[in-house]
């Protein structure tokens, strides 16, 4: 699980870590992009507790070597 302060902290998160998403949703213009952010605080709401947002996560991590 991860734990988010803020709507805001678990977007710029999100954004920090997803460099394909990052890159296609900065091509939309701002009211698409604000109105997808509004959204997802929205979507967050079902996992706000007394200390911000407790989200469940997984983190996958994976390394290859080509001969």
């Amino acid at each position: 699980h991860c734990r988010f302060a803020t709507a805001d902290a678990y977007w710029d998160a999100f954004l920090a870590l997803t460099g394909g998403a990052t890159e296609a949703l900065s091509r939309l213009p701002a009211d698409k992009q604000q109105a997808l952010r509004a959204a997802v605080a929205d979507d967050l709401t079902d996992l706000a507790d007394a200390d911000g947002y407790h989200v469940p996560a997984s983190t996958l991590i994976a390394s290859a070597i080509k001969p």
